[in-house]
């Protein structure tokens, strides 16, 4: 069967009715549409647009024409007398039987003829069996001048050798087939998981426009004072809305390394026969690049919910506050303002009482310790203080969000070394390099540590080790990563967040 007969057109049809009968097969034929019988419909598909890419293509249409017509013109051993006859005794007792109609094993010849074999030695074969069976049905005595000329032998061999030749190239064709058929089917794989990561950027876009539309108007409207009735959702409130959220900037910048990604992937797609497999470097990329969208669209989902759900327990609670929400976050701020400063002053306070009764029971050398011990005990506690400050801002989420790539843990130091087992990043190692120099080659060596090539198990920047490759919002949370570091340095490794 030829793939004309798989189009249902003729050998001089034209392309325009190529492609019309190959448009029609394709619709009548895909798999979707046939669910019934769709293991029939895939091969009857696969075979329509196997012979609409040989057909379609002028070059291989002509090559495919030129085999497929010298294998119908292939004439059929000619019956001419034989050179040299080879004659049998006839024996005048025996009777012979029938001998087979030429004319039937003419038609069985020309049927092995017209059909592709594998090899030569096959058809040899057959050709030998045939002939096998056409001695063995004459009688022994039958006088059969027949023989095989020399002309015929070197006509079959050059058939056998045309058939051969059509048989290897049928073959090429199918590899390649089966080439574009394996590099499609990855290329939409790979192409069908950046539409996934798009497609989550257009959720975070669609949660920062819901932000902007429930949630920054309650600072001033009627919903909001259901929050504010109370000081306990107040708070609630105030702590949700200042957390750090990503912005618009951020989902067009993960939206342009996504489609930077994905250019290549879609100019494959576009070619006719596309032959490039991407590796799976990009496709690690992609999901990278998904993931990192997920942890987005949660940062500014949970925060909107939470909120969203304050409303609803002021409205079950009892009535709306008096006062809009942000003057109720201004009166909360204000009254734990005054709270701190009234403790701060009962301290001084009962430290003032304590020193006058000392002054009064001892004399003035007494005094004097009493002073310093004092002091000492202030700066011990003041120290005591900044330090669980410190402990709680480096072990809050917004100093592990920020600073997640360096405590992650990997075999990756800063100095280019690697660790036996996988352990964050060593503070001291993080000085000794110079990252957390503030000047412009620290910030440079910390990049470096962001975007190297040789980090292989931390999710890193998209970017070259540059300064002046990066954009604004890059460059200020360099910055931040830089100030944490050195602030929350010593805390992070007292919480072992960090290497020493």
């Amino acid at each position: 069967m030829s793939y004309y007969d798989d189009l249902g057109v003729s050998s001089v049809a034209s392309s325009d009715d190529i492609d019309k009968a190959y448009r029609a097969l394709a619709q009548k034929l895909h798999p979707d549409r046939n669910p019934a019988n769709k293991s029939q419909a895939e091969l009857q598909f696969k075979r329509v647009q196997e012979a609409y890419e040989v057909l379609s293509d002028p070059h291989k249409r002509q090559a495919y024409d030129s085999i497929f017509a010298s294998r119908k013109s292939t004439p059929e051993p000619p019956p001419a007398a034989p050179k040299n006859p080879i004659a049998r005794p006839t024996s005048p007792k025996s009777t012979p039987p029938p001998a087979p109609p030429r004319a039937a094993l003419q038609e069985k010849s020309k049927s092995l003829w017209s059909k592709p074999v594998v090899g030569v030695g096959i058809a040899a074969t057959l050709l030998l069996v045939a002939a096998a069976a056409t001695v063995a049905s004459r009688p022994p005595t039958e006088v059969t001048p027949e023989t095989v000329s020399q002309d015929e032998i070197e006509e079959r061999a050059e058939h056998l050798k045309n058939q051969q030749k059509l048989a290897e190239i049928e073959e090429e064709e199918r590899k390649r087939v089966i080439q574009i058929a394996l590099a499609t089917a990855k290329l939409k794989k790979v192409r069908t998981e950046g539409d996934r990561a798009l497609a989550l950027v257009n959720e975070l876009n669609s949660e920062l426009a819901a932000w902007d539309k429930e949630v920054v108007p309650l600072m001033n409207n009627d919903r909001g004072k259901y929050i504010a009735a109370s000081e306990e959702g107040t708070r609630t409130f105030a702590a949700r809305f200042e957390v750090k959220r990503p912005t618009s900037s951020d989902a067009a910048a993960a939206a342009d390394r996504i489609n930077l990604l994905l250019t290549p992937v879609s100019a494959e797609l576009a070619k006719t026969s596309p032959t490039w497999e991407p590796d799976a470097t990009l496709t690690e990329a992609i999901l990278e690049e998904m993931n990192a969208t997920e942890a987005m669209l949660r940062q500014a989902r949970e925060p909107r919910q939470q909120i969203i759900a304050l409303i609803e327990v002021g409205k079950r609670s009892g009535k709306p506050s008096d006062i809009s929400l942000e003057d109720a976050i201004a009166q909360l701020k204000a009254k734990e303002q005054a709270s701190l400063a009234a403790i701060e002053s009962a301290n001084q306070k009962k430290i003032a009482e304590k020193k006058a009764e000392q002054m009064a029971a001892a004399g003035v050398e007494a005094v004097n310790d009493i002073e310093k011990d004092t002091a000492a005990s202030r700066e011990a506690a003041q120290a005591e203080a900044e330090n669980k400050k410190l402990l709680v801002k480096a072990g809050s989420g917004k100093t592990k969000a920020l600073l997640s790539f360096f405590l992650m843990k990997g075999h990756l130091q800063a100095d280019l070394t690697e660790t036996a087992e996988k352990r964050p990043f060593s503070l001291a190692r993080l000085e000794g390099r110079g990252c957390l120099d503030k000047t412009p080659e620290g910030q440079t060596r910390l990049l470096h540590c962001l975007c190297t090539s040789y980090e292989k198990e931390r999710p890193t920047w998209k970017t070259t080790p540059y300064l002046s490759d990066l954009t604004d919002t890059q460059r200020q949370k360099l910055e931040r990563m830089q100030d944490a570091l050195i602030e929350l340095g010593p805390a992070l490794v007292e919480l072992q967040l960090l290497d020493p």
